[in-house]
This record gives C-alpha cells, structure tokens and sequence, in this order.
C-alpha cells in the first residue's frame, strides 16, 4: 500500500496499519519505519517526536543498528525530545558498534576520551591534590583507544588518526 505496488492501490493510511501491526508483533524494520514516519511526517502520520523516539527505541533495543545510533544521536544532541545524557548515548553507540557499525566504534571512542578529558580537567582544578591520572580516566582512555583501534582496522581514517596522534607509543 505505501508504494502501490503489487496492483495495490497506493494508501499511506493502510500502509501505516500494517506496520503498526507489523511493529506490534515485533516486525524490528516495521518499529524503525514507524520511527521514521512519525519524525518526518510520512505515511500520513503527523510529526510526533516523543513516537519517533519510541519506535526507534524499540527497533534499537532489538538490535536494529540504525535505530541505535539515531537513539545515541539523540541522547547525545537532544534530539527526538530527549534531554541530553551522555551515558545513554555511549551505551547505544556502543550497541552499534558491537553490531559492527564502524562510525558507532568511532563515536563510541570519542565519548570514552572526552569522558577521561572531563576527568582530568576535574582532578586538574583540584587544588587539595596532587595531579594524578586516576583509575577511572585509565579505563576511559583503554575503551577510547579499544573503539579507535576498532574503527580504524575497519577502515576510518580518523579513528587511525586518533590512534597514532593520542596513543602511538
């Protein structure tokens, strides 16, 4: 119905009840075409940023790789009505990246060094102490350098660049 095809006539209203059956039964695409619609206002659905955000979610939480770094994107750049935070958007980058998604190893990286930056700009302002790089900026910058190390044997050019500018020994 949505392209009318199959000598169907085309009808964005029956194409939409399909998917949302579809989606209602666990069809993962149909959850991230709903997503899609209620973000660009398509298959005669009105713009609805807070079901965009819910459909992408459930097709993410059943692994769909684009819904993941859409989710992430939108926790990382309040997008889709979402506040920002930062733990969510690593999580569901890193989602993706386990997946395979070679931009979300690079994101997913970029988080863990800003992360270990912001940790060592805190410990940095603390007159009380003397400056140490802690455990917990340790472990940012292994998982940054994991992830970029990842990227870049997977072809992105500037997860390799990160790798030798940052962590070249």
């Amino acid at each position: 119905y949505e392209n009318g095809e199959l000598n169907l006539k085309e009808n964005e209203e029956k194409a939409c009840n399909w998917y949302e059956e579809a989606a209602n039964n666990g069809h993962v695409e149909a959850m991230f075409i709903l997503g899609e619609a209620y973000e660009y206002e398509y298959l005669d659905l009105d713009e609805d940023e807070d079901e965009a955000f819910d459909w992408y979610l459930q097709a993410a939480k059943h692994g769909h790789i684009k819904a993941q770094i859409i989710v992430a994107e939108a926790y990382e750049y309040e997008n889709l009505g979402v506040d920002e935070d930062n733990e969510e958007a690593l999580y569901w980058y890193e989602q993706a990246a386990n997946n395979g998604n070679v931009e979300a190893m690079y994101k997913a990286a970029d988080k863990y060094y800003d992360m270990a930056s912001e940790i060592a700009d805190e410990n940095e302002d603390d007159d009380d102490e003397e400056f140490a790089v802690t455990d917990e900026e340790l472990e940012c910058l292994d998982n940054a350098k994991k992830w970029y190390k990842k990227a870049a044997e997977n072809g992105h050019k500037d997860a390799a660049r990160m790798l030798k500018q940052y962590f070249a020994k």
